[in-house]
């Protein structure tokens, strides 16, 4: 099942990444000397970059307002990048159109421009090509340098991407401001940002937040790649593809069509919606439980057996006293069968080492109206045979054994519910006999069949920890598991991915429309 918090945590990361991502100090120091002898020649030569006096000198066609040294100059720009880096829009016209290449006007002479404005016995472009073509440009452009100055109070604010600015105070990226909108000022002599309303941040000679079309066209590439990822497989890490996959397709359905047996609790205060379910029972052999509305069961600590007596195992630690766990009972619904496998040592399952799983209702001898009762040997299961269990995280997997029984003992029939051993596997030892795991997301699987008994020689019974044990089984476990398929559990996980994918569509729609990016 694709998360919808994943999406949305993706989503929020690009976006505030996008907010923060321009940074003023790293504004681009231009025009570049190496296009002098392009200047003014309206050929239509000179590289994004270079010095321009008029679009018809430009490559790309447009020759952008740069407000550099006290004065306005004109850069050739790409046509969508022409606001970046301090420029101001296409559009800049010098007005001493006379000057072509600047070198000819050494005494205002020759050049179609004498008397010209800012050119007077040539003083405007004396030493040619290395004033950048200053005494044509100081008329030239239609925008003129700002004189705005940040507000000195907001000093603390600047840079550490607080969100604290305010409106005029000086910032270096967006996250800086309370607006969320840093402004670039261009003083001619000196470029910085303050904090400005979205609405007004082209006002004043300001030249609009820093989030040009390259970070949105960026951060929408990013985001349709990050959902086109998200529908395909999950990556496991210790439980196999096909069992996350039947993991996923369970709680994407929501609920079982095939119930066995119904009407259980998953916890004391909770509904009475829980069953167990045969919706993958012929096409994989499996038993589970499962709740309403995507909710599978929670894991509650049983400590029944032989914990009493683990001090010969060393692996009593006193989570499983009895103040802990009141209602525990000195031996397991299959106590006999474990005792006939004539192991030394060995009378019952031992919750600190077994990791079995509390799996059926007893009936009991209380005959209460309403009480709900399931046998799984009515259904294939088998005693002490292996179980998967996929806890919470859907990476950790553990095999145990089907070894106890719900019992009567309680006010209400209650399901989710395995030993010390496995609940510590799945939830880390802070887990004990009073706190297992509360959330109703771990999956609790019967295998069919005497194939699934590991019997008295396939299982090492007589362990002195549950890693010995857990692997003794794993060879089984890992054969029955690869039996388990999707097939048969409907889900509307399909319905969301295709949702997903007209919305990357949509998305690259909305990219393909943005106006052409070029380098500067």
């Amino acid at each position: 099942m694709v998360q919808l918090s994943t999406i949305f945590g993706t989503f929020a990361l690009v976006m505030s990444g996008v907010r923060a991502a321009p940074n003023l100090s790293l504004r681009q120091s231009l025009p570049d000397p190496a296009g002098e002898k392009n200047v003014g020649n309206g050929a239509g030569i000179q590289f994004i970059g270079g010095q321009c006096l008029g679009a018809a000198d430009c490559a790309s066609g447009c020759c952008a307002t740069l407000p550099l040294a006290g004065q306005t100059i004109g850069v050739c720009s790409g046509v969508g990048a022409q606001t970046q880096a301090g420029k101001q829009g296409c559009g800049f016209e010098s007005r001493g159109s006379g000057n072509q290449g600047g070198n000819n006007n050494q005494g205002g002479t020759n050049n179609n421009n004498q008397g010209g404005n800012n050119n007077q016995g040539g003083n405007g472009n004396q030493g040619g090509n290395n004033n950048n073509n200053q005494g044509n440009t100081q008329t030239g452009g239609t925008v003129k340098p700002s004189t705005l100055q940040p507000d000195p109070a907001g000093a603390k604010n600047v840079g550490n991407g607080q969100g604290k600015q305010f409106i005029t105070g000086e910032c270096t990226s967006d996250a800086d401001c309370a607006s969320g909108c840093c402004a670039l000022v261009n003083t001619g002599l000196q470029r910085f940002g303050v904090c400005s309303g979205p609405g007004a941040n082209t006002q004043n000679g300001k030249q609009g937040c820093s989030l040009p079309v390259f970070y949105v066209r960026s951060a929408l590439l990013l985001i349709i790649l990050s959902m086109l990822s998200l529908l395909g497989p999950t990556v496991a890490l210790d439980a196999p593809q096909n069992l996350i996959e039947f993991y996923n397709a369970v709680r994407a359905k929501g609920h079982c069509s095939h119930q066995l047996a119904t009407g259980f609790y998953s916890r004391d205060r909770g509904p009475n919606t829980f069953s167990y379910c045969g919706d993958a029972l012929s096409t994989s052999g499996v038993l589970y439980l499962q709740g309403r509305n995507g909710a599978l069961v929670n894991l509650d600590v049983d400590c029944d057996g032989t914990a009493t007596n683990s001090s010969t195992t060393g692996v009593d630690d006193g989570r499983c006293r009895r103040d802990l766990s009141p209602d525990l009972q000195s031996t397991t619904a299959f106590r006999d069968v474990v005792a006939g496998y004539k192991k030394p040592g060995v009378t019952d399952l031992n919750p600190y080492v077994h990791p079995y799983v509390v799996f059926g209702n007893s009936p009991g001898s209380r005959h209460r109206r309403k009480w709900r009762a399931f046998d799984p040997t009515r259904h294939g299961m088998r005693p002490l045979s292996v179980m998967a269990v996929l806890c919470p995280d859907k990476k950790t997997l553990v095999y145990g054994v089907w070894g106890d029984t719900n019992g009567d003992d309680g006010e209400k029939p209650m399901v989710g519910e395995a030993s010390l051993a496995l609940g510590t596997a799945c939830g880390g030892k802070k887990v004990d006999g009073n706190s297992g795991i509360d959330e109703d997301a771990v999956l609790f699987l019967g295998f069919t069949g005497d194939e699934a008994v590991p019997g008295p020689d396939g299982a090492d019974w007589a362990a002195r920890d549950f890693d010995a044990f857990e692997r003794s089984i794993e060879g089984l476990g890992g054969q029955l598991v690869q039996r388990v398929q999707r097939d048969g559990i409907t889900d509307s996980a399909a319905g969301l991915g295709a949702g997903l994918f007209w919305l990357a569509v949509a998305l690259f729609v909305v990219l393909i429309r943005l106006p052409p990016m070029g380098l500067f």
